[in-house]
């Protein structure tokens, strides 16, 4: 008996251990941006395991509650893309029902350049504000990129994004304020107490993206190419259906054509890295193989001939009949 509550008593310190360490968890990850662009969003979403130990009065597995959050983000570098706006209220946000707007939005410089940190804060009144699960989609982030292009030096694209810092000007990390522990303080009704909650951060990198890399995963691959062979002599069309900058002097015309094409082929097989580093189609070129990106273009290449040269044969046809 006095093992079993020995026991008992052990896995409840865990438990409580556990219940004062919920944490909001948000990831930035390599987030890819089409070169010479304004107006680009990327969404930060929130993360947080279930407390298998709810406090009192709450059923089931208690999930971090929270009601609002201040962002504070900067970009790496004093060259490069700019913040142009940030939110955490939009729709899909997760604070969007339970907040009535952004509130301090300002921007500031990382050393020099303008444009390249952010803060915004939730408006929230501890009183009415809804608790959610720390689960979704909680800021957005609108990023220019206007002449800045991908440069041919490995890693110089790449800017790193980050959500913890200190930077001249401004200083912060993600915030989140909510409930960490289920537990009833201060007779809140909800049974739930208002709390300042750092977020575990893993911070990333804003990366311009490669010509050809149409839905911006990072690779330019076959089903890029699908994208832009679909809209093919098209027009009216942007980079995610084939126009990566075939017009004059490298301008995005609308039409998707050869030009476009001959930017995607340029790039096929490789990877954008958020580090200096050789892709796989640089290290086969300085051993003197072809890169995938020949084979793919003499492949169309000779399909193209082979066309022509059937249309050819069967002119010849009709005029001899």
């Amino acid at each position: 008996m006095k093992k079993f509550v020995l026991v008992c008593s052990v896995a409840w310190m865990l438990a409580a251990a556990t219940v004062a360490m919920a944490t909001p968890t948000v990831v930035v990850g390599n987030r890819y941006l089409i070169p010479n662009q304004a107006g680009q969003t990327i969404d930060l979403t929130v993360t947080n395991a279930p407390d298998p130990v709810p406090g009192p009065n709450i059923p089931g597995p208690f999930i971090l509650g929270i009601n609002g959050a201040d962002l504070f983000a900067t970009i790496g570098g004093t060259t490069g893309p700019q913040f142009t706006d940030a939110s955490l209220i939009f729709p899909g946000s997760v604070f969007a029902a339970s907040n009535t707007g952004n509130v301090g939005l300002t921007f500031g410089p990382n050393t020099t350049a303008p444009g390249r940190t952010v803060a915004v804060s939730t408006s929230t009144n501890p009183a009415n504000a809804a608790y959610v699960a720390a689960t979704g989609t909680f800021a957005r982030l609108t990023i220019d990129t206007t002449g800045i292009f991908r440069s041919a030096t490995p890693g110089a694209s790449s800017y790193s994004l980050n959500l913890s810092v200190t930077a001249p000007g401004a200083a912060g990390v993600l915030t989140f304020s909510g409930d960490d522990d289920g537990i009833p303080s201060g007779g809140d009704p909800a049974n739930q107490d208002l709390t300042s909650l750092p977020a575990a951060v893993t911070n990333g990198s804003l990366i311009i993206a490669l010509n050809g890399d149409a839905n911006l995963d990072g690779t330019v691959g076959f089903g890029d190419l699908g994208t832009l062979l679909n809209n093919y002599n098209k027009t009216g069309k942007t980079w995610a259906d084939g126009d990566f900058g075939g017009g004059v002097g490298g301008a995005r015309d609308g039409k998707v054509d050869f030009a476009d094409l001959g930017l995607l082929l340029n790039e096929y097989n490789k990877t954008a890295t958020a580090f200096s580093a050789l892709s796989a189609g640089q290290a086969l070129s300085m051993i003197g193989v072809p890169e995938p990106s020949t084979f793919v273009m003499l492949s169309i290449a000779g399909f193209g001939f082979l066309v022509s040269g059937i249309k050819r044969k069967n002119e010849r046809r009709s005029v001899a009949g």
